[in-house]
């Protein structure tokens, strides 16, 4: 019974046989399964044609996409998907999660239990916490050790859980394991399927009962003086630690949730936040008291040195609404409230030797946001207001954001788009506003010395957005790569000279390329455009300052596109 499963296919036909209501019956199935896997197998069964003319006309070998074929753990021989227009990876990703109920339906011993639970009470999977506790009390209800085998089956699992928290399947050798639970116990659980044996190692059978124990004697373990930063260690509390599931369900058996958050909330506050949230527990007037220092910290490098931990605590408030700096928001009227920097006028080096005189001007501190930017999308006046389009190219429909926090700037825009919105916003300001010309961002960015980064002429470790740990390159110069957009300003030592923000790294941004700095700014489809800066997808030597990547697609933006702005006119 250790090693024997079944496959999803076969799952699928036991619960029809065990649950004769066929509606019924698919409905477990798919609660087992996940609705991310019933969202891939829709969007399979969707692009069927489109997949077998791309097949055909490619001369790949085509396998149907059938139900059977779904539910291969490994891609099918000649499996055109894998690598080209459907992603095989998402299929992959749900069928291989170790903490999929599927995996524990495979267990031949569970699924009719699990069944006829189900149909006992068909809002069991609103929690998985209460499944468990069900299952649980059904394979241990028949026997007089119940006590003293939940006692040590908790034993057990913190053992294997400390040993190696973030391998779902790790195991423990038999020998210790006799150490901490009798062997008539060990072998009680084994013959309900709770942990089984294999080469003289015991282990969970499945991932869930091993957090199961763990989060039924978590309150116990609490009062015994366990610290969250043990589970979660300063130096790396943003980063899954393998001990979220087991702090999830404790949170389900606590006869006090609020003082298991409040235990959490000042070691893993994201944690914290996203299990309030799912609980219904009132998350923002819990963590009201934590506002001001969660704003104050993601600015903060000194006491909150690693850009992943500013990055997790301003999304914490973008979510929560709580990101209240100037600059990056809206106005009493609804419209963007940008922060306006001052570069003086007079000469600098522009590109390597080049002196130009530049009269003065405005640039915005920060990037423009997604909340700034969609001020503009669902203004009446506003994106699809034909008068910001004359001579432009208005894509057919808006671009879908990889990223939608409030914080974190507008991305995938086109030159375009960023045009309207400077023609929106000079509208309903009566301000110049405009793209930045190359040579506006450039001084704006490196100041009067000619620095090759906005905080000097060397890299810096940290200071910045880019994929400085080069994953994609032999040289690795550090760790601090988020390999996404950013919350704009939370690199607050990389702003520039003048005290602009995220001129190097986050976004690539948008620039006007024909015009030298004089009043008459081009903002008509001829102009030309490029992208200064680099993104978060670039490596140290692409952000460099002077580096210009020039476009031929306008009308097209990835990801790691966005822009700011400039104001040639005093407020």
């Amino acid at each position: 019974m250790d090693s024997l499963v079944l496959n999803p296919v076969t799952i699928h036909q036991v619960i029809k046989q065990v649950v004769t209501d066929q509606t019924l019956a698919d409905t477990l199935f798919w609660q087992l399964a996940g609705e991310p896997t019933q969202v891939i197998w829709y969007k399979w069964q969707s692009q069927r044609r489109s997949w077998q003319e791309h097949a055909v006309a490619l001369f790949k070998t085509y396998t149907r996409p059938t139900w059977d074929n779904f539910w291969r753990e490994s891609s099918p021989t000649g499996w055109f998907w894998s690598s080209y227009y459907w992603s095989d990876k998402a299929r992959q990703d749900a069928l291989n999660n170790p903490y999929s109920l599927l995996k524990l339906a495979a267990k031949p011993y569970f699924l009719p239990i699990i069944s006829k639970l189900y149909l006992k009470n068909l809002s069991i999977f609103s929690k998985v916490s209460l499944l468990l506790k069900a299952l649980v009390d059904e394979l241990l209800a028949d026997t007089s050790e119940r006590t003293g085998l939940l006692t040590h089956l908790q034993l057990l699992a913190w053992e294997v859980k400390t040993t190696n928290p973030l391998n779902a399947e790790a195991s423990l050798d038999l020998g210790k394991a006799l150490t901490l639970i009798p062997k008539k116990h060990l072998e009680l659980a084994r013959a309900v399927c709770l942990v089984s044996m294999h080469n003289q190692t015991i282990r969970f059978s499945h991932p869930l009962f091993l957090d199961f124990f763990i989060a039924t004697s978590f309150q116990e373990q609490r009062a015994q003086g366990l610290q969250a930063i043990k589970l979660w260690p300063k130096s790396s509390w943003w980063e899954d630690s393998g001990w979220e599931t087991a702090v999830s369900l404790a949170l389900d058996y606590a006869t006090d949730p609020n003082d298991l958050l409040a235990w959490l909330t000042s070691v893993q506050p994201v944690l914290a936040y996203k299990l309030a949230k799912r609980t219904n527990l009132g998350a923002e007037t819990f963590f009201l008291p934590y506002q001001e220092g969660w704003q104050q910290a993601i600015t903060d490098i000194e006491h909150y040195p690693h850009p992943h931990e500013r990055q997790a605590l301003g999304l914490l408030l973008a979510d929560l609404d709580w990101d209240h700096r100037f600059g990056i928001g809206l106005d009493a009227q609804g419209l963007p409230a940008l922060a306006w920097i001052e570069v003086p006028a007079g000469e600098f080096i522009y590109q390597d030797e080049e002196r130009l005189d530049l009269a003065s001007y405005q640039i915005s501190r920060y990037l423009i946001t997604n909340l700034q930017y969609q001020s503009f999308v669902q203004a009446a006046d506003g994106y699809q207001d034909e008068r910001w389009w004359q001579q432009l190219f208005k894509p057919d429909e808006e671009a879908s954001l990889d990223w939608k926090e409030a914080n974190r700037p507008a991305a995938s825009i086109t030159a375009y788009e960023a045009l309207a919105f400077c023609r929106w916003l000079s509208y309903k300001t009566k301000l110049a506003i405009h793209l930045p010309t190359e040579q506006q961002w450039e001084k704006a960015a490196r100041g009067t010395e000619a620095r090759l980064y906005p905080w000097g002429n060397s890299y810096q470790s940290g200071a910045a957005n880019f994929l400085e740990n080069a994953r994609y390159v032999a040289q690795v110069m550090g760790g601090n790569a988020l390999e996404a957009s950013s919350v704009v300003g939370i690199y607050p030592q990389g702003q520039s000279p003048y005290g602009v923000l995220d001129m190097a790294g986050n976004l690539a941004e948008w620039c006007l390329s024909q015009d030298t700095g004089s009043s008459a700014f081009s903002q008509d489809r001829h102009a030309g455009f490029v992208q200064r800066g680099g993104s978060y997808f670039d490596e140290p030597n692409q952000v460099v300052l002077t580096t210009r990547v020039v476009t031929n697609e306008p009308h097209e933006a990835g990801s790691d596109v966005g822009f700011r702005v400039c104001c040639s006119k005093p407020r």
